[in-house]
Formats: C-alpha cells, sequence, structure tokens
C-alpha cells in the first residue's frame, strides 16, 4: 500500500472518529479532533491538501457557530475520501 493511500486511511479513521463524536453529542471533543486534524492535513507534506484542508475548517467553523450543516460536509468529505481507497482496493482484484 503506497503513502498516498495508508495517509488518506489515517485521515479517514480520526474523520469517522469525530462524526461518531458528533453522533453521540460529544461537541467538544469533535470539535478538538477536528482541528487537530486540519493542522495534521495542513502539515502533510506527502501531497496538498489546500483544499481539504479548507473544506475541514469550513465545517469546523460551521461546528463550532453551532450549525449542523458541518455534520453533512463532515460526511460529504468522507464519502470524497474514501472513492480512492475504494478505487485502489478495487484494483488489487
Amino acid at each position: 500500500m503506497d503513502a498516498v493511500l495508508k495517509n488518506r486511511i489515517k485521515t479517514l479513521e480520526h474523520l469517522c472518529y469525530i462524526i461518531e463524536c458528533l453522533s453521540l453529542d460529544y461537541a467538544g471533543e469533535a470539535k478538538y479532533e477536528l482541528s487537530k486534524l486540519v493542522e495534521s492535513v495542513r502539515e502533510d507534506t506527502t501531497r496538498p491538501h489546500d483544499e481539504l484542508a479548507s473544506q475541514l475548517a469550513a465545517a469546523l467553523s460551521e461546528l463550532e457557530s453551532g450549525q449542523t450543516s458541518g455534520v453533512g460536509h463532515l460526511s460529504s468529505i468522507s464519502r470524497r475520501l474514501w472513492r480512492p481507497v475504494m478505487e485502489a482496493l478495487n484494483e488489487g482484484h
């Protein structure tokens, strides 16, 4: 498995945890973890993540202002991140 795919899976795992926190109404934990994820994505040097970091930061801003649309945006980001992972896995079979 290449580094980009591993990195994407790591990001997805973190994002799933954040969505789980939100579903359990642990908003404080979710916001904290999302801010950590934004920083992690911004610091990743394996490939440019400007768009992903911006999308995650926008979702964080929405959550911090009490907008529930942030949860939907996180789900959407998750689905977009999964597509290439699933394609890579399907190519292996």
